[in-house]
């Protein structure tokens, strides 16, 4: 397995692997499959000091909030 993840990194096709190990495309396929099962390519989301919601309500960035934002309420200003 792990020597057709490495081919298969190195920018292989399944049948470009088989042939070099000498198995089935399908056989390369199950493994690579296997391979990200078992060792998820996956990077730890970052804990933010910045709480989601803060307490008492605030908003967390006053100074984007000065003009609506609002498509309708943009152009009734412009009318």
């Amino acid at each position: 397995m792990a020597r057709a993840a490495e081919l298969r990194a190195g920018g292989l096709s399944l049948r470009q692997i088989a042939e070099r190990l000498s198995c089935h495309h399908r056989t390369v396929e199950r493994d690579l499959a296997r391979w990200e099962a078992q060792r998820p390519n996956v990077v730890p989301l970052s804990h933010s000091p910045v709480a989601s919601s803060p307490r008492g309500g605030q908003k967390a960035t006053p100074e984007c909030d000065s003009e609506p934002t609002n498509v309708i309420e943009l152009r009734r200003k412009q009318a």
